[in-house]
């Protein structure tokens, strides 16, 4: 049976496209480019055999970089860098065979990299190769490179910008509430690990509060699903147009909201709390029918997990629920 480690590989792979394109890339240059390491120092050409064993060593250490730390994107942008840098290199000592790898290192850096960092690693590649006449054998070799290559170029800028903004879209909507328009649970998670993480470096420290529609689903049966959509919708209007420009609101669940708040003492989340309470009380979701809302707050620690926290919080709604609701419970 195979070490764990090795188990989990092929999983990573299909859940990080680029580290495993890393990955990938490292063992095509390991495999591709070391008979050229062995040729080169057998030949006595030194320069280029350094360049190689450069690039293969540099090539093998970036993906065991982000194997180990996950850091895909830095490491992803150094590997282009790096292929690039080598590159340029071998135009100047060894021109003749620099254009071939010049078209395999646009497929790479429009992988790897966004589309405007590729095209400024492509495009010092392609101006190292134009100015060394001796990578060519003629005019006629050396026009068809200057056609050619600005059409794979483009092409791939353009597939690569379109894969981008696909990702983009793809991404904040896997992080969105589609009905209300705000962060999810898996965006609530991510930023409160995030929260959770940096606590002990913020003084007062970040807090969550849980906000729960009371009585929601009296509503839903008496005024319809559709009604009780829009009342979510409002809600979340409402906490939005109520708490501080860098607090976030999340939809965790179905009639159920939570807010992280940076730098903000128990006296004042409680007040910012207070406040939402007055201002959903206020508001007129449905006509000759109040609605409000309960809410529990506790601020977070580095000596917490998510769900210590999350229980935390928990306990205090439950509080507030149960007794009497339209209220703030600080744990």
């Amino acid at each position: 049976m195979l070490p764990t480690p090795f188990r989990t590989l092929p999983e990573l792979f299909r859940k990080d496209f680029k580290l495993s394109i890393l990955c990938t890339l490292a063992g095509f240059v390991f495999c591709t480019v070391t008979p050229f390491v062995v040729f080169r120092l057998l030949a006595g050409q030194i320069t280029i055999f350094l360049i190689d064993l450069s690039l293969v060593i540099i090539s093998v250490g970036i993906a065991a970089y982000a194997l180990i730390t996950r850091r895909v994107e830095h490491a992803a942008i150094m590997s282009v860098f790096c292929i690039t840098s080598a590159l340029v290199a071998t135009a100047f000592y060894n021109p003749e065979s620099a254009p071939y790898w010049l078209y395999c290192n646009i497929f790479f850096a429009f992988t790897l990299a966004p589309p405007r960092t590729a095209s400024l690693f492509v495009s010092m590649g392609f101006v190292s190769i134009l100015v060394q006449p001796k990578a060519f054998t003629g005019i006629a070799q050396y026009a068809s490179f200057v056609v050619t290559f600005p059409a794979a170029f483009i092409f791939a800028y353009i597939f690569s910008s379109r894969n981008e903004s696909q990702r983009k879209k793809l991404a904040e909507l896997a992080l969105t509430d589609v009905l209300t328009n705000i962060g999810n649970r898996r965006a609530f998670n991510q930023e409160l690990e995030a929260a959770n993480a940096s606590a002990h470096s913020k003084q007062p420290p970040s807090a969550i509060a849980l906000l729960d529609i009371d009585h929601f689903k009296a509503i839903n049966d008496k005024y319809g699903h559709e009604q009780g959509d829009n009342v979510l919708k409002a809600f979340a209007e409402v906490v939005e147009n109520n708490i501080r420009q860098d607090d976030r609101l999340f939809r965790i669940g179905g009639e159920e909201f939570c807010l992280i708040f940076d730098h903000i003492d128990e006296r004042n989340a409680i007040a910012s709390m207070e406040r939402i309470c007055l201002a959903v009380s206020q508001f007129n979701f449905i006509q000759g029918h109040r609605v409000t809302v309960s809410i529990g707050i506790t601020q977070l620690s580095t000596q917490d997990s998510q769900e210590d926290s999350l229980k935390r919080a928990d306990r205090a709604l439950y509080s507030a629920k149960h007794t009497g609701r339209n209220r703030v419970v600080y744990s």
